[in-house]
């Protein structure tokens, strides 16, 4: 899978959040998805030391936005 369909999965993933959810769940998840997925895409880990110190989904939302 291209990079470009990796983000757009990440990016749909973002919108899924549940209202009334503290968001730390998909903070994590992301956080560790980008961990899994540098071994593969290069591109991770410049995403991944973007949003590591991040800690709202908005914040991250926006971030993988810019890709």
């Amino acid at each position: 899978m291209p990079w470009p369909q990796v983000v757009q999965l990440l990016q749909k993933y973002t919108r899924l959040e549940k209202q009334g959810d503290t968001g730390l769940y998909h903070v994590a998840r992301i956080k560790q998805w980008l961990g899994y997925l540098r071994k593969e895409y290069t591109e991770a880990l410049t995403l991944f030391n973007e949003i590591r110190a991040l800690q709202t989904s908005a914040e991250i939302a926006a971030a993988i936005g810019r890709y």
